[in-house]
């Protein structure tokens, strides 16, 4: 279950599983691992906290959780003295034997635990009842909540090395170290689950390239471990976002619909445009169909005498809204695509809500104060000032072709250049220019393009000026893909409701006012100054502090207080979605067996 790399610096691959759907979750929960030093370090510190590079502590991550528990408070456990509990302990975890699910990145982190603490028993009180474990057990059922895959914890073993201390009031020390131990495991799984994701980033989302940094996450956990509510510190461990919190309601409506039975199928026919006639059934299910997710009220469809109806008005209005909450052309027409995205099952929309909520957990936990956050399917860039949002707009990004789609990456805008150059990348330059200047000797003059000597050889470029594909002003935060923000001279574009035209940078909505909040607080940078720096002549303005940019791809998200299903340009969900589809609806096995373990640890 965990997510950093064992000791050793190797990836971690999973080895072992419960889940139900283990051939597709088998590889992809095999997640990414940060070596375990930190931990030793961290852990003798906790107090005080762990060091950012530049020295500074950090403020505990559990805020009013107080950190006062301390393991080894317990003199015996049903009269069995708590040295004979740690030989047991120690003998249970030098047998390198995992609980099924974990890795050996999970296991080391067990093993460092207990190693730390003297293999004192970590769950286990006087009576071998435990609030603490009562309250692992408790969030351990909520997981469903976060979108998590449930049974791909250790589940079963639990059960089973719970079931004889309860049922024995005087079980032997090996049934008690096991119970320890697997209470143990599930903790630093699910701790890391909620800290950086279950599933592997790389294997399932190769073009998102937003790294957290997981140094810290051994020393969360052993803070965590001391957290007093546990309950309360574990929950802090997950997403602290507004759209997380917002994602997780949205799922349990989801879920609502689905175990409902969901809705029913709209039946494929010829397109139809507002005014053009159908089969009254056709159009009854579809209004049923939108009812569902509340576009519009239930009701009856007047049919003529032949059995049809007209495609009009209220139905053709909520046709409209669905297509404007799911990323698609807004224009009421009832096509293939428009068809296709009604008929996506209402598990499926569950199974994108969880997808998305792993993306939350990929994300740094804290993007700064100010920064710019741009979601491609939702062609859309914030700017954010002391955590809020101060400055939208929409943006153009890129085409899904031919390596042209925009990544998901984060890095930091240093200088924006006004007035800027455009040097062709080879590839354009090779695929669209040279032909049309070899086939017309002016169209280089005609369109203010230049040869320039690179490096030795040729390479076209563009002067500042009204037709210059970069407009007026671009913003450069320096990445391995060479993408970056800028304006553009064809502001119709913006009007389109699906807006990938680019070759992979971003062109943006507003780029004036992006300059201004760029440039804000920067001597001299008045909007004056700023209008008439885009005039040229061409210049570069480095910025005094670092502006983070988050290029991101959700493509489930609540925008005042809605949910919207945003277009899935480069077809990312498709993998992500597979893996977690089939848990959206935990089976009645599944959520019997949580609550028998509650019963069991209560």
């Amino acid at each position: 279950m965990a997510l950093l790399l064992p000791l050793s610096g190797q990836t971690a691959t999973r080895t072992e599983t419960n889940i139900d759907m283990q051939d597709t979750l088998h590889e992809p929960l095999a997640r990414r691992r940060a070596g375990l030093l930190g931990l030793a370090i961290c852990a003798l510190t906790l107090a005080a906290g762990c060091l950012d590079n530049d020295g500074a502590t950090r403020e505990s991550h559990l805020g009013e959780v107080a950190e006062t528990w301390t393991p080894g408070g317990v003199t015996k456990v049903r009269n069995i003295p708590v040295a004979a509990l740690q030989q047991a302990i120690e003998a249970r975890v030098s047998t390198g034997k995992r609980p099924k699910g974990l890795d050996e990145g999970d296991w080391a982190r067990v093993v460092k635990l207990y190693e730390h603490y003297q293999h004192v028993p970590l769950w286990l009180e006087e009576d071998a009842d435990s609030e603490r474990a009562d309250q692992l057990v408790n969030a351990l059922a909520t997981v469903h909540e976060h979108g998590l895959v449930g049974n791909a914890y250790p589940l079963e073993e639990l059960r089973a090395a719970l079931a004889p201390i309860d049922k024995n009031r005087r079980p032997r020390p090996e049934q008690l170290a096991e119970a320890d131990v697997v209470l143990t495991s599930i903790y630093v799984a699910l701790g890391e689950d909620l800290l950086i994701g279950q599933i592997d980033a790389g294997k399932v989302s190769p073009d998102w390239r937003i790294r957290q940094s997981t140094a810290d996450v051994d020393s969360l956990l052993a803070r965590t471990l001391r957290g007093d509510p546990l309950d309360r510190a574990l929950e802090l461990m997950r997403p602290q976002d507004e759209q997380y919190t917002a994602l997780r309601e949205e799922l349990r409506r989801y879920r609502e619909i689905a175990a409902g039975g969901g809705w029913k199928r709209v039946p494929d026919g010829p397109t139809l445009r507002p005014r053009d006639t159908a089969a009254v059934e056709r159009l009854t299910a579809l209004r049923e169909r939108l009812a569902v997710e509340k576009f519009i009220d239930r009701g009856n469809i007047a049919a003529d005498s032949a059995g049809r109806a007209v495609y009009k008005g209220e139905l053709a209005g909520a046709v409209a809204s669905f297509q404007r909450r799911h990323g698609i052309v807004v224009d009421s027409i009832l096509g293939p695509g428009t068809i296709a995205s009604l008929n996506q099952t209402a598990q499926y929309r569950a199974g994108q809500i969880m997808a998305n909520l792993e993306r939350y957990r990929w994300m740094p936990r804290s993007l700064g104060d100010r920064y710019i956050y741009v979601n491609v399917p939702a062609f859309r860039l914030d700017a954010f000032d002391d955590g809020r949002p101060v400055l939208s707009m929409r943006v153009i990004v890129g085409q899904d072709y031919a390596d042209q789609a925009t990544p998901a990456f984060a890095d930091s805008m240093s200088y924006l250049e006004f007035a800027p150059y455009w040097n062709v990348p080879k590839s354009i330059a090779e695929e669209e220019l040279w032909p049309k200047i070899n086939a017309d000797p002016g169209y280089l003059e005609r369109n203010d393009y230049e040869i320039v000597n690179d490096r030795g050889g040729p390479r076209i470029r563009q002067r500042p000026g009204p037709k210059n594909a970069l407009g007026t002003v671009k913003f450069i935060f320096p990445n391995n893909f060479n993408i970056y923000l800028h304006d553009t001279p064809d502001h119709s574009l913006f009007d389109r409701d699906v807006r990938a035209f680019s070759h992979g940078c971003i062109r943006v909505q507003k780029p004036h006012e992006l300059a201004e909040y760029a440039l804000s607080g920067m001597p001299g940078w008045t909007e004056e100054r700023i209008q008439r720096a885009v005039r040229g002549p061409n210049r570069q303005v480095v910025l005094r502090k670092k502006i983070p940019v988050y290029i991101v791809y959700f493509t489930a998200y609540v925008r005042d207080g809605t949910l919207w299903f945003a277009n899935d340009l480069y077809e990312r969900d498709s993998e992500l979605v597979k893996l977690v589809e089939r848990s959206a609806i935990p089976s009645p096995q599944e959520v019997a067996l949580l609550a028998e373990l509650r019963k069991l640890a209560d």
